[in-house]
């Protein structure tokens, strides 16, 4: 018995079903097209974030792509980070901003001033 598709029905529901998953992956880079961002880590509160375009403030959230270094390749292998479209096949980094240019940074046993 040959295998493959057959009938004017099944072809009918694989076009609706190309068509479907055509249509959820132009959703999702629409959505990113317009700054929507979603963070799926637990270094900041896990949710959908609004991108915007302008220089960061202290407090800000931003949002990184970390570059192809062992280090995250390891932190890939053992779990840290999920694979995602990043120059390090990892996913993107959402960190708040702590100090500017210009700031005096110190890092001691109590933690960062």
């Amino acid at each position: 018995m040959e295998k493959g598709i057959n009938s004017k029905t099944q072809v009918k529901r694989l076009r609706w079903f190309a068509l479907g998953c055509l249509a959820g992956v132009a959703g999702m880079w629409a959505v990113c097209a317009i700054g929507l961002r979603v963070n799926g880590t637990d270094s900041e509160p896990v949710g959908i974030y609004w991108a915007v375009s302008r220089p960061p403030a202290k407090g800000d959230f931003v949002f990184a792509l970390p570059p192809a270094q062992p280090i995250f390749k390891l932190a890939k292998e053992r779990g840290y980070l999920a694979a995602g479209p990043s120059p390090a096949g990892t996913c993107g980094l959402i960190k708040q901003v702590a100090a500017l240019s210009g700031d005096l940074v110190t890092i001691s046993a109590e933690g960062c001033a």
